[in-house]
């Protein structure tokens, strides 16, 4: 069958990395995807199914690695070469529409879960990403074992799928994923918030970041921690609409952050830190300078997500 394949090339991914400041278009055709011919991954063992593709989404990693911007911080947790896609909705050989829960856990690879009803990605000990019956990956998309969403068909474990309802459509189904991930920054922030001293005003949940990730985060923080006040940094007019309508209630440039913060914590600044700031900052970016950028504006025993 066809796919779209990435292949492990210091050449490759250093030519995308060039060709990327000048054009996307260019950086994906030097670098190391290509549409190519693949066999058909196999069944590991019981509980596996094939499943067909419906629909795949491109996530932010997944551009990064086209691009050669992608962090090597992750190379022993793949093995090449693989098909990408792991935002993916499909069908199963009865018919039955499924999304993909992609991180290759304890039971995809052959091993007993670390606890009773525990996600593929819980445990303390990561050791089992890579080993057990397949190659390493720490998930589906990234492992050469079992294929991914950029390609027809690829194979999943019984514990990876979630079974979905005929009324919710693919193009929704298919965002499943990311969302989890923005939502779960949401629910992390929760317990900070309540437990809070400064019960007069409401909390300030300070979000960094408004792609994919960051509007999930803004949406979940309003519909599961209702009562803060969401101050969230958005590059783009289109990203500062969207976090308007999710649920921020200030919306700003990312270098108008800390100020935003400071006037709603009705702090000080000292040096290049606030004296004290959010009491929850969800970096939605994700690179060391934002990082920096959030502990700059996360109040004392407060949490970065």
């Amino acid at each position: 069958m066809k796919a779209l394949l990435v292949s492990r090339s210091v050449r490759k991914l250093g030519m995308a990395r060039i060709a990327s400041a000048i054009s996307p278009v260019t950086a994906t055709r030097l670098g190391p995807l290509e549409y190519t011919s693949v066999d058909e991954p196999e069944l590991p063992g019981p509980g596996w199914h094939r499943v067909r593709s419906r629909l795949a989404g491109i996530c932010g990693s997944d551009l990064s690695l086209v691009e050669g911007h992608a962090s090597l911080y992750f190379e022993d947790w793949v093995s090449f070469p693989f098909v990408p896609g792991h935002e993916v909705v499909g069908e199963l050989d009865d018919g039955t529409r499924v999304i993909l829960e992609p991180v290759l856990g304890h039971e995809a690879r052959g091993f007993a879960p670390p606890f009773d009803g525990a996600a593929p990605g819980d445990g303390d000990d990561y050791s089992h990403l890579a080993t057990g019956q397949l190659e390493p990956g720490i998930q589906t998309g990234f492992c050469c074992s079992t294929g991914g969403g950029w390609a027809p068909e690829f194979v999943a474990h019984e514990s990876q799928l979630h079974r979905i309802s005929d009324d919710m459509p693919d193009e929704r189904a298919v965002l499943v994923e990311p969302f989890a991930g923005g939502i779960h920054a949401a629910l992390l922030a929760a317990p900070v918030v309540a437990a809070r001293h400064d019960s007069g005003r409401p909390a300030i949940v300070a979000v960094l970041g408004a792609g994919t990730i960051g509007l999930a985060a803004i949406a979940g923080l309003r519909r599961y921690v209702p009562d803060v006040r969401i101050i969230a940094g958005a590059r783009y007019p289109h990203q500062r609409q969207f976090a308007k309508e999710f649920g921020a209630d200030v919306v700003v440039a990312p270098d108008e952050l800390p100020r935003a913060v400071r006037r709603a914590a009705g702090c000080h600044m000292v040096g290049d830190h606030l004296s004290s700031g959010a009491h929850v900052t969800i970096d939605a970016v994700g690179t060391s300078d934002t990082v920096t950028d959030c502990l700059r504006i996360t109040r004392p025993r407060g949490r970065v997500v």
